[in-house]
């Protein structure tokens, strides 16, 4: 697709021209997956999931596309950096949650522990509890 072509499918597609949007993906599809593959690190799936929604964000955002500021392809790959930092940050908020919620749930263990054998035990509480709170004992802290 040539300089003028790409202009005049640009703007059709911003006055909501599905065969100029089609045009317009096709022609810059390949050279947006190879750089998610290239960003992804070589992982397909992710390149691919990355890929679908840089589309559907242009897609949506083609009305906002200022050829007075970027080629067209240089705003597409500037969605792909994007998607990509949201779902990295995305996937670290997940591990950062998940394993806060793996720490609650060992410090609730610990004190479910301390809950029954205090109440089956005819040892006195303060020992079990020194016990308990040891490292390696009971799933005390290391």
């Amino acid at each position: 697709m040539g300089p003028d072509s790409e202009r005049f499918s640009i703007s059709a597609a911003q006055r909501g021209s599905e065969q100029a949007w089609r045009q317009l993906f096709e022609c810059h599809f390949d050279a947006v997956y190879q750089f998610c593959v290239v960003l992804t690190g070589g992982r397909n799936a992710l390149a691919e999931e990355l890929t679908q929604q840089v589309f559907v964000v242009a897609a949506e955002r083609i009305h906002r596309f200022d050829a007075s500021r970027a080629t067209f392809r240089a705003w597409l790959f500037g969605i792909v950096k994007n998607r990509y930092m949201a779902i990295q940050a995305s996937k670290q908020r997940r591990k950062r949650y998940e394993e806060s919620s793996v720490k609650r749930n060992s410090k609730r263990s610990r004190v479910k522990c301390l809950t029954c054998v205090c109440m089956r035990c005819s040892l006195d509480c303060p020992g079990i509890i020194a016990l308990c709170s040891r490292p390696n004992t009971f799933g005390g802290s290391a």
